[in-house]
């Protein structure tokens, strides 16, 4: 497993060096906010696809270490090529084109170490137990990379007095670093479990016709939906590669991994351990409160419904649109914190050293909450974790809104960064966790996309366009002010709206505490780990 422990360890290294930094980059070379704020906005709905499709034909076709090598190969090329373009309209097509050729690397990842880690595979060092070597392992060397080496590219690019060659330098010496376990990551195991995967679907599709017809919701074997502890579509195991780890709480082992997703997904955004197949068990019966309150759609199973038909009952039901709704809030303050937090931090004196030990606390602070987050859910619920999330963003914003006047020195910036460990450890941790709950059967996965496209895509794009105009009309503190209340509107906004709904029948509150309760019972039991730092999507803001 040395391989896979190293390719996270380069990957995320030479992702930190460069990525963070980027819109510091855009300024020096005569970019104006608002054009930092539209490349923002535009990012992650380029990347968010194109790693669903590359991954998608990687699975169909087998073929996940051309086109890992291939992707990864021409995103540096692509990327390093910012350091020569001048323009907006050039910088921006550079950028889309290295996020939608990179978008698929850390997922394809994620499913071969997810694969390796299994512990039937015959990579898997086994314990006592007989258990495989935990995926969280083998991602937390992401954490490290990122948080040592942002601080290290900060250094560097202090010490060359700002140039951002010397960011562009790293980032291309890690980069080709990465090439080495690249080309040597086993993928049989992978291979095998999509083989595995693909005739226990056929083998529920021939059931079902067997039973009538009835549909088949793309559940494995248990008929859980999940394989090894993870939740996802069948047809596509990676889809959704963040979701891996929140659901399973067996990985205690952390990785944050927040900025390599999206084009900033920082290291280590999720970790997951792999869970031993359970054997189908029976349902049990149903009792006369079940069929009086059943779960508004974790278990509503709609005969002859195809996707579509299935994604229109997700997006029809109140409690999923205002869970959307609420993260497209906290979507929005980190596209505003996440695009001009460097900039500002510049315009109060800080130096590229003081913003690369921001990435370091904020690294350190997500990996101690993942760790206990499963712990978190269990005392305050997922809607009370929500709630937590919308205060720490609150004294998140103000503190930036107010940073200048706090002893007239920008690193009192670090003890602000703490709270990183809950607006996006937590917020990612609970809302995942939500997304499961909500999920109609068969739609596991894609509820986990569609949250991650309301935070990361829509809120996130919002967030840095809407900052972008803000900082050019009326300057930093502005911006994190204005975010500030579009945090607190709609904070109370979702909140009121969910009382509402609640006590009008919209939404059974009893039926959803029951299964917030149920959910973290699992949780504990399966031994409150924590849940390997920074899932990712990979959300892989930027880094695909």
């Amino acid at each position: 497993m040395l391989v896979l422990k190293l390719w996270y360890l380069f990957y995320f290294a030479s992702a930190s060096c460069l990525q963070p930094f980027l819109p510091l980059i855009f300024r020096r070379a005569g970019l104006d906010p608002q054009h930092v704020g539209t490349i923002a906005a535009l990012r992650p709905w380029v990347g968010l696809p194109c790693g669903a499709v590359l991954s998608g034909i990687a699975d169909k076709y087998r073929i996940h270490s051309l086109i890992l090598t291939a992707c990864f190969t021409l995103s540096v090329c692509v990327r390093l090529s910012v350091s020569v373009a001048s323009t907006f309209p050039t910088i921006l097509t550079v950028i889309l084109i290295a996020d939608a050729v990179n978008s698929p690397t850390n997922i394809i990842v994620d499913a071969a170490a997810i694969a390796a880690c299994s512990p039937s595979s015959s990579f898997s060092p086994t314990n006592t137990n007989g258990e495989g070597e935990a995926y969280g392992r083998q991602r937390l060397y992401g954490a490290v990379g990122w948080g040592t080496f942002s601080f290290i590219s900060g250094i560097a690019q202090t010490w060359f007095h700002g140039a951002a060659a010397a960011a562009f330098l790293l980032y291309g010496v890690l980069a080709i670093a990465t090439l080495v376990p690249t080309l040597r990551i086993p993928w049989g195991p992978l291979h095998a479990k999509l083989e595995e995967e693909h005739l226990h679907s056929g083998a529920g599709l021939r059931e079902d016709v067997r039973e009538g017809g009835q549909e088949n919701s793309g559940m494995n074997v248990d008929g859980s939906g999940c394989s090894d502890g993870i939740i996802s579509n069948s047809s596509n195991p990676h889809k959704e590669i963040g979701l891996r780890g929140v659901v399973s709480n067996r990985s205690r082992e952390t990785s944050p991994l927040r900025h390599a997703f999206n084009g900033i997904h920082t290291a280590g955004r999720g970790t997951l351990s792999p869970q031993k197949k359970k054997q189908p068990t029976p349902p049990p019966p149903q009792t006369t409160n079940d069929l009086n309150n059943p779960p508004p759609l974790q278990q509503q199973r709609i005969k002859n419904k195809n996707f579509c038909q299935k994604l229109g009952v997700l997006l029809s039901s109140p409690e999923a649109l205002l869970f959307f709704s609420t993260v497209t809030v906290m979507g929005y303050a980190v596209g505003t914190i996440e695009s001009f937090l460097f900039l500002f931090l510049e315009d109060l004196g800080g130096s590229e050293t003081l913003m690369g030990l921001t990435l370091t606390v904020t690294c350190v602070a997500e990996t101690f909450v993942f760790y206990y987050a499963s712990h978190i859910m269990h005392f305050l619920g997922l809607d009370g974790c929500l709630h937590l999330c919308f205060l720490a963003f609150l004294v998140r914003l103000g503190s930036y809104a107010t940073l200048a006047h706090w002893k007239q020195t920008p690193w009192t910036v670090l003890p602000v960064e703490l709270l990183h460990g809950l607006t996006f450890g937590l917020t990612w941790s609970a809302g995942t966790a939500k997304s499961a709950l909500i999920s109609p059967a068969g739609l596991e996965a894609t509820t986990q996309s569609v949250f991650q496209g309301f935070i990361f895509g829509l809120g996130y794009g919002m967030g840095g366009f809407m900052a972008g105009r803000k900082y050019n009309l009326n300057g930093p503190e502005a911006v994190f002010r204005s975010a500030f209340w579009v945090v607190a509107v709609g904070w109370v906004v979702t909140t009121g709206v969910g009382w509402w709904l609640r006590k009008y029948g919209w939404i059974d509150h009893g039926s959803s505490s029951s299964r917030e309760q149920m959910y973290s019972e699992v949780e504990m039991s399966d031994g409150g780990g924590r849940r390997g730092g920074r899932i990712m999507i990979e959300r892989d803001r930027g880094e695909g």
